[in-house]
């Protein structure tokens, strides 16, 4: 089903990160990156230039680069490899948690199709995410496995893989709340075989060994909580900071604090619904707590969780208990991207920000179609023709949604369709157009972005390069004009261009104010300027 990325471009954050990166190509890059936050490279003299520390990721792209160079097709192959990994560990782990070999196949087969994590595997810029859960994956299934080895032993590997996805990315920190969960709720499971042959189902409730409980809990979290101080140590010593807010999202704590509910229901939405996925989801920050968009999704959370509660007590304990960590699993999946404030403001909901939690969400999934067969009473064929139903939805929803990374202009379309009153994606829709070479969709695209944000000066900037291109100079000279006013950092050669559309307009005047701005080098080794 993802063979359909293979063709897909560069988009985005791509351009930034692997096509316009001077410091890629150099093997310095590799071990440079653990040193600096992961956006370095856009200008060593100054940093940090971001507020991420993810050493893995860039060296991620290095490696890539180097075996690729700037051919798409291999970027996304590797993508959808690290995939397949994630999805051998959810099985190894799926046929340990459930409690029946067909449900774990089940929620293998819903995680490998699951829509929601197209962004995830089709994006390069996206690697974090699924590199981190791969490694976290790994550690988990190390920790939770039968096997008689020395205490000390069984944390060693663990806890180097945990190392590496705190190093991918930092909503890794929730690993050991996942751990403890864990702990806290789940015996040790006996692994239940892969059907080779026709046989009988393992019994429902074949959990077994050591106790559940706090004590257990805290002792198979406690390395992890280790681990998660000194890397909070190391993000403060390379980034002088742990965490700060987005220089775009203005949002206060208050503001964060009354959206979470909302962004709780979306996120939920996207596992439960397939055809919602995509690279944009319209959700503003909530300003008042009598604005709808704060009430009405606090109270369908609110729902949720008496209906959790009612369908859990129904349970027998063992199962309660399954499902309660599946629960928790999606929450600690979540929790880190809770905060707000430290997030683009556009980016609110994503995704790819879902694809370690929906482990949670598929294991309970899987359990639920053969559970409920069995109650009722019919043949395990129900519950696969069930699980086939789900899956084919899924597979057509992820063979849908991949073209949205196709390339730049099929993505900040869905984008556009999906937030129109963001001037940013009508700023970024408009540049992609202008890339391929149409001005009037560029212009349009371009105007509309500076009509929802008349103090851009980026989007009046670029709006004045368009209408340069197609020779209105007069009307271009005003635009960059004003735009440079409200650009304080803007280079020379935006005032070199400047220059030189006002010396076409005739207005020389003007022309020499702008090149006041420009540096007597440059000035002087441009020819027709003066």
């Amino acid at each position: 089903m993802y063979l359909r990325c293979l063709s897909n471009q560069f988009v985005f954050d791509d351009h930034e990160m692997i096509v316009l990166n001077r410091q890629i190509g150099r093997w310095s890059f590799l071990w440079k990156s653990f040193a600096h936050d992961s956006w370095w490279f856009r200008d060593p003299a100054h940093l940090p230039q971001s507020s991420y520390y993810r050493p893995l990721q860039d060296v991620w792209l290095g490696l890539n680069y180097h075996l690729f160079g700037l051919a798409p097709a291999g970027w996304h192959v590797t993508m959808v490899m690290l995939h397949l990994a994630a999805l051998y560990l959810v099985l190894k782990i799926a046929l340990l948690l459930c409690s029946n070999r067909w449900a774990a196949l089940s929620a293998v087969i819903l995680f490998g199709l699951l829509p929601v994590h197209a962004e995830a595997v089709v994006w390069p810029a996206a690697v974090p995410l699924p590199l981190a859960a791969v490694f976290e994956l790994a550690a988990f299934y190390l920790l939770i496995r039968r096997k008689a080895q020395p205490r000390w032993r069984r944390f060693v590997l663990p806890g180097a893989l945990f190392a590496a996805a705190l190093l991918s990315h930092e909503s890794a920190v929730a690993f050991p709340a996942l751990v403890a969960a864990y702990g806290f709720l789940m015996k040790t499971p006996h692994p239940q075989p892969l059907p080779r042959r026709p046989q009988e189902d393992a019994p429902a409730d074949s959990w077994e060994s050591d106790r559940p409980g706090l004590r257990r809990s805290v002792m198979l979290a406690a390395p992890f909580m280790v681990e998660t101080a000194l890397y909070l140590a190391l993000r403060m010593l390379v980034l002088g900071f742990i965490s700060r807010p987005n220089p775009v999202n203005h949002a206060t704590t208050i503001e964060a604090l009354m959206t979470i509910p909302n962004v709780l229901v979306k996120d939920f939405a996207l596992l439960a619904i397939p055809w919602d996925a995509g690279p944009s989801h319209r959700l503003l920050l909530v300003r008042h707590p009598d604005a709808a968009n704060f009430y009405l999704p606090l109270a369908a959370l609110l729902a949720l969780v008496c209906a959790a509660v009612i369908g859990l007590g129904a349970l027998p304990r063992q199962q309660r208990k399954f499902y309660m960590f599946c629960i928790a699993w999606m929450l600690f999946g979540v929790a880190p991207m809770l905060n707000l404030t430290g997030l683009f403001a556009l980016a609110l909901v994503q995704d790819r920000y879902l694809y370690l939690a929906s482990m949670g969400w598929c294991l309970m999934l899987g359990e639920a179609l053969v559970g409920s067969t069995r109650r009722l009473g019919f043949h395990r064929s129900t519950a696969a023709l069930a699980a086939s139903a789900l899956a084919g939805a899924c597979a057509l929803s992820l063979w849908s949604v991949q073209r949205f990374w196709h390339d730049e202009v099929a993505l900040f379309t869905q984008c556009v369709r999906a937030f129109p009153q963001s001037a940013l994606w009508h700023n970024r829709l408009g540049m992609a157009f202008e890339a391929r070479g149409n001005p009037v969709q560029a212009e349009r695209e371009l105007a509309t972005a500076n009509r929802l944000d008349p103090q851009d000066g980026a989007t009046l900037f670029d709006l004045g390069v368009v209408h340069a291109w197609m020779g209105h100079k007069a009307e271009a000279a005003r635009e960059i004009d004003a735009a440079l006013k409200r650009l304080p950092n803007a280079p020379p050669a935006a005032y070199l261009m400047l220059a030189r559309l006002y010396r076409e307009a005739g207005d020389r005047e003007r022309a020499a104010a702008a090149m006041a701005h420009v540096p007597a080098p440059l000035a002087g080794a441009t020819p027709g300027v003066k």
